[in-house]
């Protein structure tokens, strides 16, 4: 079954999940990325990392992902409809180069 647009739900499903997987796994990794090892990690948060940002530049890179992550998003289910893999893995490195842009 599809639906409306030609897209299997279940692949649109997957890609909407893939997608917010990599969004949520991205901010989880903010307040880490300065650290350095596993062991520094570890001792920084205890618990575990439980909060998407810390501070002010955390926030803009968690909006701004967040933002990314949508026109991604709107722009890949027509591709998906199309079975157009060259545009998805386009938007895909799009997305990725968006995410090194907001590490540096």
């Amino acid at each position: 079954m599809t639906a409306p647009g030609g897209v299997d739900p279940q692949l649109l499903t997957r890609a909407r999940g893939a997608l917010l997987g990599l969004v949520i796994g991205n901010q989880l990794g903010v307040p880490t990325e300065r650290l350095g090892t596993a062991a520094a990690i570890r001792n920084a948060f205890p618990q575990g990392v439980r909060d998407l940002a810390r501070d002010a530049k955390s926030d803009a890179a968690a909006a701004a992902l967040a933002d990314a992550y949508l026109n991604v998003f709107h722009r890949i289910e027509p591709a998906l409809a199309a079975r157009d893999f060259a545009r998805i893995t386009a938007l895909a490195k799009q997305y990725v180069e968006i995410v090194k842009q907001h590490r540096s």
